[in-house]
């Protein structure tokens, strides 16, 4: 579901797996509703619940990437950690979850 305002778009998503699949390379939420905003230091971090993992994360976040219609899933490893990183194909479960509210800025 989303909202867009002018160039502001609020939009939610519910993602539930029932079975992993064959899912290759860094996570991702593919499909945005639109495209980003191509400034290469403005990234919009989404909001995000998760459970199911098969690794644990201290804390999991969606960024929203310039340009794109695709937020990557990003997470941190462990309390006082100063990066997050991609969260992989490893990293997902057949029960894995992620509930995620995204603001950001559209092209247009």
């Amino acid at each position: 579901r989303y909202v867009k305002i002018g160039k502001l778009v609020y939009a939610t998503c519910y993602v539930l797996l029932s079975a992993e699949g064959t899912v290759t390379g860094n996570a991702q939420i593919q499909g945005l509703p639109f495209t980003a905003e191509n400034t290469a230091t403005l990234y919009s971090i989404a909001a995000t619940q998760w459970s199911g993992l098969a690794t644990n994360w201290v804390s999991v976040v969606a960024r929203v990437e310039p340009n794109t219609t695709t937020a990557n899933i990003m997470g941190l490893a462990a309390a006082g950690t100063a990066n997050t990183t991609p969260l992989t194909a490893t990293d997902i479960a057949d029960t894995t979850f992620f509930v995620c509210t995204f603001q950001y800025r559209a092209t247009a």
